[in-house]
C-alpha cells in the first residue's frame, strides 16, 4: 500500500539501508484502508500459496523415497510386504496430490480438458484481488476463505498420513 518504507541489504557484514516511498497514483480514489485490505489479502493467499505449494514438494519427495525403498527391498524377503505398504501409501499421497494440484496437464491444451485444482485457483484469486487499485470485493474474500478451508482439510489429510501410515511404512 502507499506509504513510507525501508528496505535493508547486508553483504558480508556490511549493512546498507534506504528509505522510500509507495506513492498513490494521483487519478485513483482509492482509500489508504482499501490498499491495506488489498495488501493483506494478497499476503494470505501469497502464504497460503506457498504452505501448498510446500505440501506438494513434501508429498512428492516421500512418494521418491517410498519408491526407493520398494526398490531397494526388491530382492530381500519383505519385499513383497514393501512394495504392497509402498503402494498403498503412494495412492494415499498421490489422492491429496491429485486435490491440490492438476497431475494430468501434459500441455497448455490439457487446461480445456482437465479442471484445475486449489492451487490454481488460489493463484488465479490472486490475479482477481490484483486487477484494480481497489478493496477486495465480499466474493474475493469469501472465495479465499473457501479455497483455504478446501486446502487445509487437504493439509490435514496429509498430516494424518505422514503420521500414521508414513511411520507404519518406516516401521516395516
Amino acid at each position: 500500500p502507499p506509504g513510507k518504507y525501508q528496505v535493508h541489504l547486508e553483504i558480508d557484514g556490511v549493512s546498507q539501508a534506504e528509505e522510500f516511498e509507495v506513492v498513490k497514483d494521483p487519478r485513483v480514489g482509492t482509500s489508504q484502508d482499501d490498499f491495506v485490505a488489498q495488501f493483506t489479502l494478497f499476503k494470505k493467499i501469497r502464504d497460503k500459496l506457498s504452505e501448498t505449494n510446500d505440501a506438494i514438494n513434501d508429498l512428492r519427495n516421500i512418494k521418491v523415497q517410498v519408491d526407493e525403498w520398494v526398490n531397494r527391498s526388491a530382492d530381500h524377503a519383505s519385499g513383497e510386504t514393501v512394495s504392497s505398504e509402498g503402494k498403498a501409501l503412494r495412492e494415499k499421497l498421490s489422492d491429496v496430490e491429485q486435490e491440490l494440484l492438476q497431475v494430468n496437464y501434459k500441455g497448455e491444451r490439457d487446461r480445456l480438458n482437465f479442471p484445475v485444482k486449489l492451487n490454481r485457483k488460489l493463484g488465479e484469486l490472486a490475479a482477481v484481488v490484483g486487477s484494480a487499485d481497489f478493496a477486495p470485493t465480499k466474493q474475493s474474500v469469501d472465495v479465499f476463505d473457501d479455497l483455504s478451508e478446501r486446502i487445509d482439510v487437504q493439509l490435514d489429510i496429509l498430516q494424518h498420513i505422514v503420521d500414521e501410515d508414513l511411520n507404519r511404512f518406516i516401521n516395516i
